[in-house]
């Protein structure tokens, strides 16, 4: 039997909320757009939230081009801690003293940062070695040497003091880099840059942002809006079906927002 042919031809920019995975939305896009052929250009964390651009259709021939552009995240550096997946989802598996660490030797320690760098990538990432994917082998208990991988950050701000944990302080950063960087590592490297240990949390990709305002400025790409597709508002384990800001199940939806662009042919 022959397949259905694509109907459906565009992006599909998704504010993703904390908690669905990078292959939830897609799943999500596809059964509410009735097309098989759907695809992102990078899988962003569970935890993560901010965009995640998804093609339907003929528009998937244009992911290649898209998943080389700088990305930009921001998101807090936890000093004093570190997690067994370098970021606050995971077990803390050492711990340091730096309550006396001031804003300013962070920012004179990111600077090392920037630029083409050296980066070694996390258990918990989809990198695949050896025939199998590193979390798979975390979640057994395993650990396997990673090759370092060379990653380009463009631009490493360091924006204040937000918070403190254990009297230790926490930092907000904006990171522009090249696709394959991991931000989680970026933030433990930096831990041990200034002697003790790090972790990263409320990590957001923000790219979506200039995204949107270059589809509004183009109206002759085809036409788009903005609806939501995230969790149900009252019952988090129910998905919100409808993409008119009401769930299927009936509460009003407070989760992901999508910008759909459709290529004008």
């Amino acid at each position: 039997m022959p397949r259905k042919p694509a109907t459906v031809h565009g992006f599909v920019v998704v504010d993703k909320p904390a908690g669905m995975t990078s292959h939830d939305v897609v799943a999500r896009l596809r059964r509410r757009f009735s097309e098989r052929r759907v695809g992102h250009s990078g899988t962003l964390d569970p935890d993560a939230t901010g965009v995640l651009i998804v093609a339907l259709g003929n528009a998937t021939r244009l992911l290649q081009f898209l998943g080389d552009l700088p990305k930009t995240y921001t998101g807090e550096v936890v000093f004093g801690t570190a997690t067994s997946t370098l970021d606050a989802s995971g077990d803390v598996t050492a711990t340091s003293n730096m309550s006396e660490l001031g804003i300013e030797r962070v920012r004179e320690a990111s600077r090392d940062f920037v630029g083409e760098i050296e980066q070694i990538p996390p258990m918990v990432s989809a990198i695949k070695v050896g025939g199998r994917r590193l979390h798979e082998i975390a979640r057994e208990g395993g650990e396997v040497v990673r090759e370092p991988r060379m990653v380009t950050i463009h631009r490493y701000v360091v924006g204040d003091i937000v918070d403190r944990v254990n009297e230790n302080p926490v930092v907000n950063i904006e990171v522009t880099c090249s696709s394959g960087t991991y931000i989680r590592t970026l933030a433990a490297d930096l831990g041990e840059a200034l002697g003790g240990v790090a972790h990263l949390r409320k990590l957001a990709s923000s790219r979506h942002r200039r995204l949107h305002r270059w589809c509004r400025a183009r109206p002759d790409l085809g036409r788009h809006r903005t609806t939501s597709i995230g969790r149900c508002s009252n019952d988090a384990s129910r998905r919100c079906e409808r993409g008119d800001g009401v769930g299927g199940c009936g509460h009003r939806n407070q989760g992901a927002k999508r910008t759909i662009l459709r290529v004008a042919r």
